[in-house]
């Protein structure tokens, strides 16, 4: 039984950090057209922030930091709360923050169905 159990535990650890090596190996780049990534990384050379502020997480916000220098600072405001929760599992700089706010309304209501001020303006205050 005590076998069994610590066989579960190391096989579960060692997955805990495939995935995140697997996840490394597999996102290079954020998920975004390579003309949006080279005017992002044109920006961030050249003005070369301290505090970058970002609407909304992915897989560019595990990205990017590294564009910035050790004492730079990101943050992350994420609506989702088990999205932020995977990407702040797969983070592992402590100059990357990722902070859920969730929403008063999670029923979009624009036309667009991708948020509205109205939508957010509750949740933020």
């Amino acid at each position: 039984m005590f076998l069994g159990r610590f066989l579960y535990l190391v096989l579960k650890d060692i997955g805990k950090n495939l995935e995140k090596e697997l996840f490394r190996m597999r996102v290079t780049r954020p998920m975004m057209r390579y003309r949006e990534i080279n005017i992002i990384r044109e920006v961030l050379a050249k003005v070369k922030p301290k505090k970058v502020l970002e609407w909304g997480s992915g897989y560019s916000t595990l990205y990017w930091h590294r564009l910035l220098s050790k004492d730079s600072t990101w943050l992350a405001v994420e609506h989702n709360r088990l999205w932020a929760s995977k990407l702040t599992e797969l983070n592992d700089n402590p100059n990357v923050t990722i902070k859920c706010v969730e929403l008063e309304n999670p029923e979009w209501t624009d036309e667009y169905r991708d948020g509205a001020y109205s939508d957010l303006s509750e949740s933020y205050q």
